[in-house]
């Protein structure tokens, strides 16, 4: 089961998690319950999505250690200031959720497991790995415990929903700013 729209069980829910962890912090029980966009819970515990920032600043790098040479930065640079498909696609690949599904579609060789996160022993906040199958008995001994293919599966649409939330509110973004709030730059990368 997983909640991409909060309620205000789910956020009292998440609150009293976080309160567990950082006791009498008000301030920060606030800023990690208003940052979680998602959770999910395997064997009651509780595993968290952050709210991913919308990227603005974006900087080619030019010369032997860079992307480009120094022409091939520059008119990229300049392509990519005007292009919201850019903007869009760089977002959704850098948030973590679009991280996580393409290791999912492109790493064969490790496996997914449920970790407790280690703040004190009493809360249930938990978090998934990606880690190396050959060491499987490694995270065995840790007390980890693999996802199933069913719990997995779940987690890969809990992501995909987050995308295209995340989706909404890139577009959401350029209707009301457009491009005008971005930074687009070049730098020299070998020095």
């Amino acid at each position: 089961m997983f909640a991409t729209k909060l309620t205000k069980q789910d956020k009292a829910m998440l609150r009293d998690e976080f309160a567990k962890v950082w006791r009498d912090d008000d301030k920060m029980v606030d800023y990690c319950t208003k940052k979680v966009s998602a959770y999910m819970v395997i064997d009651g515990k509780v595993i968290t999505i952050d709210k991913p920032s919308i990227q603005t600043h974006f900087c080619f790098g030019c010369g032997v250690q860079g992307a480009y040479d120094y022409d091939e930065a520059q008119t990229t640079c300049s392509k990519m200031s005007q292009s919201e498909r850019y903007f869009i696609d760089y977002n959704l690949r850098h948030c973590l959720a679009g991280q996580i599904l393409d290791n999912m579609a492109n790493a064969t060789w490790v496996d997914y497991w449920l970790t407790d996160r280690r703040y004190n022993g009493k809360s249930n906040l938990a978090a998934i790995r990606c880690e190396d199958r050959s060491e499987r008995f490694y995270y065995e001994d840790q007390g980890w415990r693999r996802l199933t293919k069913d719990e997995l599966a779940e987690y890969k649409r809990m992501l995909e929903a987050e995308i295209e939330k995340f989706r909404k509110r890139l577009n959401t973004y350029l209707k009301r700013y457009g491009l005008s709030k971005c930074d687009y730059w070049t730098y020299w990368a070998d020095e």
